[in-house]
C-alpha cells in the first residue's frame, strides 16, 4: 500500500506489513456487531450486504488513480478491479499469482506477477475528524508476506508541510497494517502517520504496535481523530494516543487495500475480508456525558489474616463464632508483635477484651504513641483496642508490641487481634459485587473456604474479560494462584498496561495479581482480558477473580 518514495523511510514497518485471511469459501457470512456511539452521528457506512461493490460509495482501484489496473512504483503486483468483490456479507480483496501488464506510477507500462485489490472513497466521501472504524479479517499469519491495510489519505489538499512549514492540511494515517509471516510480530498490527508529501519534505512516524490475539480472527480497528490528536483502538480498547507533529486537519478519504511482498509464485492466493466500515462525526448537540459518580466512601475492613498484616513471635490462631469472620489471633509472649501496612488516614483495631488480657505498646510509622490496656472484667467481643486518630492521608505502618504485662486486676497478659478498619483510604470489594465489577462472556462462580468471603469467579475462555469502574488513586487485585492458572492483559483507562502471569507451582490463595500503580485521583476503569496463554510450566489457562483493594 505504501509508495516507493516513502518505503525507504519505513522499510522496517513494511517488513512488518500485514495481510489477509486465507482463501475463504463463498458462503461465509460475517455478522457485524452493533456499534453504539453516543454523542456521534453516522456519516458514512457500508455493510457490504449486496452482491457487488457499491460504486456510489467506492472507487475500485488504487488510491492514485480513478479507474483500471495500476502498479505502484517498482512493486511486483498490480491493483486490479477484478480482484475486488462483495459476497456473503463481506467485501473481499483477493491477492493472487496472476501476471498482468498494465500502467505504473512511473509513467510507463510494465509486467508484474501478482494481483490484488484496493477501494477508496475519493470524490464520494471525505471528512475531517471523527471516528473511523472497520471490522476486518486478515489472512492466516502463515500466509507469505501480504499487507492488509485500513488507512486514510488526503481528499485533495496538499499534506502538512509538503511545501514547507505552515503549508498543507492532510496526511496519510495508517489506522491498521499487518505483515503476515513476520516472525517478530505474530500478534501485532501497526499504526503510523506520514506527512510532508512523498518527496524531499517527507516525514513519518510509527504511532505504535497494538497487540491482537490471532490476527486472522475478526477484529474491529478504529481511529478517533480530533484536533491535534489521534487515538487508535482495537476491539474497543484504546491502544495508542498520538499528539505529535503531522496530524492532519483537512478532509481525508477512506482506503481498504492489500499490498503484496510475496515470492511464492504460481498457486498463491488469499483473501482479506471486511465486514463493514463506519464513519461518524461528533454530534454538536450531544449532551455532556455525566461523570461516573464516585463510590461511597467507607471503611475498609481487614480480617486478622489479611496479607498486609505480618505476625512475629509466638502467635496462635483461634476460632470463636463471636469473632469477626469467626477467627482471631492471640499471644501472651513478651515482645511478640504484629505490623499492619495500610493507605488511608486512620486505623482502628478491634478484638476481644476480658480478664485474661494485658498491655501492649502502639507504634505509628516507627514512633511510639501510647500503651493500651485490653483488660475487661467481663468478656466483651468486637471492642475497640486502639485508634491511631487522624493521620495525613498516605501509606502508614502500625506496630503492636506485646509487653507481657497486665494491670493488677487481670489474670493474664494476652493480646488479641481480630478486625481492622481503615478510614478514608482503602475499600475492599468482593468478586461478586455487581456495583463494582462487570463480567463479560464466560465466567463461573465458585466456592472456596480459602477465598475472601469464601467465594471466587474464574474462567479459561479466551477473550472473556471483566471491567471495574472505581474512584480513587490505585487498584490492587487479589486471587488464588496455582498450576492451573494462565495469563491475562490488563488495561487501565482503555490503555494497555501489562500482561500478567498468574501461575504458581503450589496453591497460593489471596495473592496479588496486579497493581495499577499510582493514578491521578478520579474515576478510572480497569479491564482484564483472558488470553488463554500460559507459561510452559502451567497445566491450564484459568484466571481467578477474588477481591480488590481501591485506594482513595
Amino acid at each position: 500500500m505504501k509508495r516507493n518514495l516513502f518505503k525507504k523511510f519505513f522499510v522496517v514497518l513494511l517488513i512488518m506489513a500485514f495481510v489477509l485471511c486465507p482463501f475463504m469459501n463463498s458462503n461465509i457470512t460475517a455478522s457485524a456487531a452493533e456499534w453504539d456511539k453516543p454523542g456521534y452521528i453516522l456519516t458514512f457506512h457500508d455493510e457490504f450486504n449486496g452482491n457487488s461493490l457499491d460504486l456510489s460509495k467506492w472507487n475500485n482501484c488504487c488510491v492514485d488513480v480513478m479507474s483500471g489496473p495500476w502498479i505502484v512504483g517498482n512493486d511486483n503486483f498490480a491493483y486490479v478491479p477484478e480482484n475486488v468483490s462483495v459476497s456473503g456479507g463481506c467485501l473481499r480483496i483477493r491477492a493472487e499469482y496472476n501476471p498482468i501488464t498494465c500502467r505504473n506510477s512511473n509513467g510507463g507500462i510494465s509486467t508484474v506477477e501478482y494481483r490484488s485489490g484496493s477501494v477508496h472513497t475519493r470524490t464520494k466521501f471525505q471528512q475531517t475528524y471523527g471516528w473511523w472504524e472497520a471490522r476486518i479479517k486478515m489472512p492466516d499469519f502463515s500466509t507469505d508476506r501480504v499487507v492488509p491495510g485500513f488507512w486514510l489519505m488526503p481528499a485533495s489538499d496538499r499534506m502538512v508541510g509538503e511545501d514547507g512549514p505552515g503549508t498543507g492540511s492532510t496526511a496519510e494515517v495508517d489506522i491498521m497494517e499487518h505483515i503476515t509471516n513476520d516472525p517478530s510480530y505474530p500478534n501485532y498490527v501497526t499504526s503510523a502517520l506520514h506527512w510532508g508529501g512523498y518527496g524531499a519534505n517527507y516525514k513519518g512516524t510509527l504511532i505504535g504496535f497494538s497487540r491482537v490475539e490471532n490476527t486472522s480472527d475478526w477484529h474491529v480497528y478504529a481511529l478517533d481523530w480530533s484536533p491535534g490528536k489521534l487515538d487508535i483502538y482495537v476491539d474497543g480498547v484504546k491502544t495508542h494516543t498520538y499528539t505529535g507533529e503531522g496530524i492532519p486537519f483537512g478532509d481525508e478519504i477512506a482506503v481498504l487495500s492489500m499490498a503484496m511482498h510475496t515470492t511464492q509464485g504460481p498457486g498463491f492466493e488469499c483473501e482479506m475480508l471486511v465486514d463493514y466500515i463506519r464513519v461518524y462525526e461528533k454530534d454538536p448537540n450531544a449532551p455532556t456525558p455525566t461523570p461516573i459518580p464516585p463510590v461511597q466512601e467507607q471503611d475498609a475492613v481487614y480480617n486478622q489474616d489479611h496479607a498486609n498484616i505480618s505476625y512475629h513471635g509466638d502467635w496462635a490462631t483461634g476460632s470463636n463464632p463471636s469473632a469477626y469472620l469467626g477467627d482471631y489471633c492471640s499471644t501472651n509472649t513478651r515482645d511478640s508483635y504484629y505490623t499492619i501496612n495500610f493507605t488511608g488516614k486512620s486505623l482502628k483495631t478491634y478484638g476481644q477484651k476480658d480478664s485474661w488480657c494485658g498491655l501492649a505498646d502502639i507504634f505509628i510509622d516507627d514512633e511510639y504513641m501510647y500503651t493500651i490496656d485490653t483488660y475487661s472484667p467481663t468478656v466483651e467481643y468486637d471492642q475497640l483496642l486502639f485508634d491511631t486518630g487522624e493521620l495525613e492521608y498516605g501509606n502508614h505502618t502500625v506496630k503492636v508490641v506485646v509487653l507481657g504485662r497486665r494491670n493488677p486486676y487481670a489474670e493474664e497478659c494476652y493480646i488479641n487481634a481480630d478486625k481492622f478498619e481503615i478510614e478514608g483510604g482503602v475499600t475492599i470489594y468482593n468478586n461478586d459485587d455487581s456495583s463494582f465489577i462487570q463480567y463479560s462472556r464466560s465466567w463461573s462462580y465458585g466456592v472456596n473456604e480459602n477465598s475472601y468471603n469464601g467465594d471466587y469467579t474464574s474462567t479459561n475462555v479466551r477473550n472473556s474479560y471483566y471491567t471495574i469502574n472505581f474512584t480513587g488513586t490505585r487498584l490492587r487485585a487479589y486471587a488464588q494462584k496455582d498450576s492451573w492458572c494462565g495469563m491475562a492483559d490488563i488495561y487501565v483507562d482503555n490503555e494497555y498496561q501489562q500482561t500478567i502471569d498468574t501461575y504458581s507451582p503450589t496453591v497460593e490463595p489471596n495473592q496479588l495479581l496486579y497493581d495499577t500503580g499510582e493514578l491521578e485521583y478520579g474515576n478510572h476503569t480497569v479491564r482484564l482480558v483472558v488470553l488463554r496463554q500460559k507459561n510452559p510450566a502451567a497445566d491450564e489457562y484459568y484466571i481467578n477473580s477474588d477481591w480488590f483493594e481501591v485506594f482513595r
